[in-house]
């Protein structure tokens, strides 16, 4: 695996809505729903370093924890004022939906109400923006 699969990877994401993206100086996230339900979620890392991709299947309840595992953590570590209390308070919010929901719920304020979360986060808002992301790969 390598650079053009994961341009492969970031070429079909949004086929079943949308993903979260976030980039960094060392790698690139994806997590994507599989399917409009949002049942299963593909997560993926570009790491530059080397240019290797790690790539899981995941079912919903999985891929809550690993998002949220990357914007708490991996994230943190490469975005300064990186807000983790506006997450933690977003997150309880939405912790009576079903996990499909909570993912895609979340997705949509990150990308939505991005200052909220950070001045400059890093992340990509629509399809137009993956030509960035590629160039930085």
């Amino acid at each position: 695996m390598g650079k053009d699969e994961f341009i492969a990877i970031l070429d079909k994401s949004f086929a079943h809505g949308t993903p979260f993206i976030d980039y960094t100086g060392d790698y690139v996230y994806i997590l994507m729903p599989n399917d409009p339900a949002g049942e299963e979620w593909t997560e993926a890392v570009y790491l530059k370093e080397d240019a290797s991709v790690e790539k899981k299947l995941l079912k919903a309840e999985k891929a809550w924890a690993y998002f949220l595992e990357e914007f708490e953590k991996g994230l943190a570590g490469s975005v300064e004022d990186l807000m983790v209390g506006h997450i933690k308070e977003v997150r309880e919010k939405l912790a009576a939906q079903p996990a499909p929901e909570r993912i895609k719920s979340l997705i949509a304020d990150i990308i939505g109400n991005p200052k909220n979360y950070s001045a400059n986060l890093p992340i990509a808002k629509d399809s137009a923006d993956l030509g960035t992301i590629k160039q930085k790969l």
